[in-house]
C-alpha cells in the first residue's frame, strides 16, 4: 500500500539526464510518485529524455534550459548537468525565483560558489546543494 500524503508532489523540472541524474536523481523520482512529480525535462540528446516521457508522460521536454526556465508550473529545478555548468544554471534558476537543488560539486572554483551563495540569499535561500 502506497502512503498518502497531506499535499501535491513537488513538481519537478530537471537538466541534465546523463549517468549521474539516472543514477542517483531519477530512482528516488520514480519510487516516489506521492512526493516527487517531475513535469519538465531538458537535455539537448533527445534518447535521453525519453525515459522520462514514458515514466511521466504529462512531462514538458525541453531542449534549451532557458525554454524551461520559462514554464511557471515547477516548484524545484534539480541540476545535474555538466559540472563546469553547475554554476551557470544554478544562477539561471535562482534568478527565475526557483527552489534549486544543484548536485555535487556546486561550483568547480571558490569564487562561484560565492556567487552562488550570494545568488541563493537573493533569492531567499533558495538552494540545496546535493553533496
Amino acid at each position: 500500500m502506497k502512503p498518502e500524503y497531506q499535499r501535491p508532489p513537488i513538481r519537478v523540472a530537471v537538466v541534465g539526464l546523463g549517468r549521474s541524474f539516472y543514477a542517483s536523481h531519477y530512482p528516488v523520482f520514480k519510487a516516489h510518485p506521492g512526493l516527487f512529480k517531475i513535469v519538465a525535462a531538458c537535455d539537448i540528446i533527445k534518447d535521453r529524455r525519453t525515459p522520462i516521457a514514458q515514466d511521466f508522460p504529462d512531462c514538458k521536454m525541453f531542449r534549451q534550459f532557458e525554454d524551461m526556465l520559462d514554464e511557471r508550473d515547477i516548484d524545484l529545478v534539480d541540476i545535474s548537468t555538466c559540472s563546469i555548468d553547475h554554476t551557470k544554471h544554478a544562477l539561471m534558476s535562482l534568478e527565475k525565483g526557483f527552489w534549486t537543488l544543484i548536485e555535487s560539486p556546486m561550483s568547480l572554483v571558490v569564487d562561484d560558489a560565492q556567487l552562488l551563495r550570494g545568488a541563493a540569499l537573493k533569492a531567499k535561500n533558495r538552494l540545496l546543494v546535493l553533496q
